[in-house]
């Protein structure tokens, strides 16, 4: 029998186990909670690493948790290290489930639940990917970490938390939390507030959306006629990832959209209901902005995921994903022109890094061959994408599955799921990928 036989063997003789240890790590809800003592992102995504933790020690790994900021699991000896880094933490369920969301319901085949494809299914796959190389007889020629984050969906301090402890970076990488067959370049991320006056904005009440990086799919607001009676306009959308605004439809734009035609027909007074339809409006890639560029890396586009008020504030929370060809310096320098005659101001900037690998690169050439070889499919090309991974993280590292190419795209929205026979399927990937790569 082929050494490659030999691993898929494996992974299929592990596949029950993996499917029952998947199903308990989605049971645990791991949203981002307020901190508790020795649980810097609450009890929930405590109690995730912990539970990925045990799993990899009862198979043989030698673990360690990072105050519950981080945690990984290692196997293999070697000066060399791969590195395999994912995230235990989910964003919010939101509503609307055929399923309760952290029920880990199998149904058609389909396991439902919030973080079954991002990303604590492809980290259990992972898991055992490895535990099934080593099952097939291989010995690694480098060590294999993975690290497990517990606050990638919103604010990467897991990762701050490995870099600043002095913890070993990998030689090189991957992140299971994007698409196949890899992804070659990730824009950079862009995030910030826009605020304003509430007395000034004409919006007595506002809250929308959940997470920035998230399309929101409500928003209520209360605004005063020009009698002083108040009204309530809801308004409802479609919630898709920040990094594809297209595929959603934003509450707080067709909310905004709605006061503004209010404020127009001087029903009411909402003075940053005109600066959202001048500089925002529904449009998804800047395009009132003067950013709308495209490159190798993508296309630019803009998120406006929260809205809330803060004190005597209205805060805007905006997400953008800028080409690499685009300096997010500059950005944030235009972004304060448009602002500043409205009378909004712009604060909490922070940008991830963009990703960029050459496609005809070792590793890249590497992780498309095994894909190829596994899936059959030799037309998919390597891909660009607006999302931000952990492969910015560390250095030499580039983003690899879960999602297989033509199946829907569920995370961070309801109904989120992983195909059992995918996941089996992408099982057998990274297990061979992960054998090329340290071999």
């Amino acid at each position: 029998m082929s050494l490659n036989s030999l691993i898929d063997a494996a992974v299929e003789k592990n596949n029950d186990a993996l499917v029952k240890s998947l199903q308990e790590l989605i049971r645990i809800n791991s949203v981002y909670s307020d901190p508790k003592p020795g649980m810097p992102f609450g009890e929930g995504a405590a109690k995730a690493l912990e539970n990925a933790l045990a799993l990899c020690a009862s198979l043989g790994f030698r673990t360690k948790n990072m105050d519950n900021y981080v945690g990984y699991a290692e196997i293999g000896e070697g000066e060399e290290m791969l590195g395999i880094v994912v995230h235990l933490d989910v964003v919010p369920e939101g509503s609307g489930w055929l399923y309760p969301p952290f029920s880990a319901t199998i149904a058609d085949n389909k396991m439902y639940g919030r973080g079954t494809i991002d990303d604590k299914g492809p980290a259990v796959s992972c898991i055992y990917a490895v535990k099934s190389i080593l099952d097939a007889g291989i010995a690694p020629n480098k060590r294999i970490r993975i690290i497990f984050g517990a606050d990638e969906e919103t604010a990467w301090r897991d990762v701050e938390y490995y870099a600043a402890a002095g913890e070993e970076i990998p030689t090189c990488g991957i992140a299971p939390d994007a698409n196949f067959p890899v992804i070659f370049a990730e824009e950079a991320l862009l995030g910030f507030e826009l605020r304003m006056n509430r007395k000034a904005s004409g919006i007595e009440e506002i809250s929308g959306g959940t997470a920035t990086n998230a399309v929101p799919d409500a928003c209520k607001a209360v605004v005063l006629d020009k009698n002083g009676n108040k009204i309530t306009v809801e308004t409802v959308g479609v919630a898709a990832h920040a990094s594809l605004p297209h595929l959603g439809e934003n509450a707080i734009s067709k909310l905004m959209e709605e006061l503004y035609a209010k404020h127009e027909s001087g029903e009411i007074n909402c003075p940053i209901a005109a600066f959202y339809h001048d500089k925002f409006g529904m449009c998804y890639y800047g395009e009132n902005l003067g950013f709308d560029v495209t490159d190798d890396s993508g296309r630019f586009t803009c998120n406006i995921g929260t809205a809330a008020v803060d004190g005597d504030e209205i805060v805007l929370g905006v997400d953008m994903r800028v080409p690499v060809t685009l300096n997010p310096d500059d950005v944030i320098a235009k972004m304060k022109e448009h602002i500043t005659p409205y009378g909004l101001t712009l604060t909490g900037e922070g940008c991830t890094p963009s990703v960029f690998m050459y496609k005809n690169s070792e590793m890249i050439k590497t992780l498309m061959s095994v894909y190829s070889e596994i899936t059959g499919d030799t037309e998919s090309e390597p891909l660009a994408i607006g999302g931000a991974t952990f492969a910015r993280a560390f250095p030499n590292t580039v983003a690899f599955g879960a999602l297989l190419p033509g199946r829907p795209m569920t995370e961070h929205q309801k109904n989120e799921f992983i195909d059992l026979d995918d996941l089996l399927l992408i099982t057998k990937i990274y297990a061979q990928a992960i054998a090329k790569l340290v071999e």
